[in-house]
């Protein structure tokens, strides 16, 4: 609900975070991040400073333990994980629905299950919007995102306890993407 007021609300990143955000992007990250819609790039970008602060924090209460027992990538780095916060929904832009469609997209995966909306991928824009975590995943692997990213993106909406990500990496990713 609180992601759909903002969406009507035509406001897009603060400027200096979108900054921040595009210098740490490959130019074919940023490539995907362009496609974004205003809303999605501002989504992208709170949830770049969500997880900052949340890593900076987590780094400060657990050291460096926290990122020893981060599975998913031996040479994790925060910089990774900013990047797979912010890029993880860059798979929506395939769908390019407007903000009634995709309310209408979020009912129909609530009412029937994201795989089998996902399924409809070829039929519809409803589809490409349910199978957007597959999606985005492809095309950040195809632009040489690092796996961090790969990753966050194929697993944001699956359980915690299916995560390849440690359960404070996990639980910092979530909470960013809540921004």
């Amino acid at each position: 609900a609180q992601r759909f007021v903002k969406a009507l609300q035509p406001n897009g990143p603060m400027a200096e975070d979108e900054a921040a955000l595009c210098q740490m992007l490959s130019t074919q990250e940023l490539v995907l991040y362009r496609r974004l819609n205003l809303t999605d790039r501002a989504h992208a970008v709170a949830n770049m400073v969500s997880m900052s602060v949340s890593l900076d924090a987590l780094k400060y209460e657990a050291g460096d333990e926290v990122w020893n027992e981060a599975s998913v990538e031996p040479a994790l780095g925060q910089a990774d994980l900013v990047v797979a916060a912010a890029m993880h929904d860059v798979g929506k832009s395939a769908a390019n629905l407007s903000t009634l469609g995709r309310v209408l997209a979020t009912i129909v995966i609530a009412l029937t299950g994201r795989r089998r909306a996902a399924g409809w991928a070829r039929s519809g824009r409803i589809g490409l919007y349910a199978d957007h975590p597959r999606l985005g995943a492809e095309m950040l692997q195809a632009a040489g995102a690092h796996a961090v990213v790969v990753a966050w993106a194929t697993e944001h909406h699956q359980p915690r306890e299916r995560s390849l990500f440690a359960a404070p990496i996990r639980a910092a990713l979530d909470q960013a993407d809540q921004a």
